[in-house]
């Protein structure tokens, strides 16, 4: 599961992250890093690779010719991406973007309004524990 900020600042102390009885200064980077993390809006980006716009890009299907800078695009925009899992798009409207995987489903309006079962979602922090950032973000 994903951690509070309380959950994080209590993990970084136990994991001997302080140095000489004190605050380390990377810690405190490390901290405010998370914390600006979690209190930002989620964007579709940060679930299926999207480009600077919030399009979502299809995966190239192969990497000859034209189709060789694309792969490097979706490559990018793949690395951007926060969360665990395999995300897909499952319903794409004219105003809304449904995301979901095996047990989880996310809605997105291009207003900028993300629901998550019906719930109004403005920070990382509000969305279900189980969505985790993938390995590295933090």
């Amino acid at each position: 599961m994903r951690k509070t900020l309380h959950e994080y600042v209590i993990d970084c102390y136990y994991n001997n992250k302080i140095e000489n009885d004190g605050v380390s200064e990377q810690l405190l980077i490390d901290i405010i890093y998370f914390a600006k993390l979690t209190n930002r809006t989620p964007k579709l980006g940060d679930f299926i690779p999207c480009d600077e716009e919030g399009n979502v890009l299809d995966e190239p299907v192969d990497t000859i010719g034209g189709v060789e800078f694309y792969a490097k695009k979706y490559q990018a925009a793949k690395d951007r991406v926060i969360f665990k899992g395999d995300w897909e798009v499952v319903k794409l409207g004219s105003d809304y973007i449904i995301l979901a995987n095996e047990k989880d489903s996310i809605s997105f309006w291009y207003s900028g309004k993300v629901q998550v079962f019906g719930k109004s979602i403005t920070r990382i922090e509000d969305l279900p524990r189980e969505i985790e950032f993938k390995d590295g973000v933090i």
